[in-house]
């Protein structure tokens, strides 16, 4: 209650009873406006029978009645789901403009597609055009003369003598 409304005071005193302080706070604004503590007494004894009155029993059928009213109210506001509101928006239309609002949309979804394998494919390209220089192939005149070229390499090598003496 600190510093509020006297009406907000009420509506914590129905919620619980006032604690000392809220007392305290209420006596203080009954002695300046000394006309409402009529009023005031009158709804501390409104009060004290209401929680004196027991707790009302709920029907049996509560929950069906509740579930009920949620439905009428759902119903009476109208489609809040999207599927439904397009459903209705769609039915509103004639079937020529349907149908070209599907080959529009399949249009579009198939130049996508498309856009997106040519994406995929080039950057293959420049994936293996990396890949390519480091794995290259032997040419194929070291294919044929494989056999020589491997027999020169298991040949202990013969030291030329003539080819050193010149070149000292």
């Amino acid at each position: 209650m600190n510093g509020a409304e006297p009406n907000d005071w009420l509506e914590a005193g129905l919620r619980h009873p006032p604690t000392a302080e809220e007392e305290r706070q209420w006596q203080a604004y009954l002695a300046a406006h000394p006309a409402e503590r009529q009023a005031r007494e009158e709804d501390l004894r409104l009060n004290q029978l209401l929680r004196q009155l027991p707790d009302a029993p709920l029907a049996s059928n509560f929950t069906t009645r509740v579930l009920q009213a949620l439905d009428r109210e759902t119903a009476r506001q109208g489609p809040t789901r999207w599927r439904p509101a397009l459903a209705n928006w769609v039915g509103r239309l004639n079937w020529v403009a349907a149908t070209a609002l599907l080959a529009l949309a399949l249009t579009l979804g198939a130049l996508a597609y498309q856009r997106h394998r040519r994406r995929v494919q080039s950057e293959l390209a420049r994936s293996l055009a990396a890949v390519t220089p480091v794995a290259t192939l032997p040419t194929l005149e070291m294919l044929e003369h494989f056999d020589a070229i491997r027999r020169l390499s298991l040949a202990p090598p013969v030291p030329d003598r003539d080819l050193l003496t010149a070149s000292q």
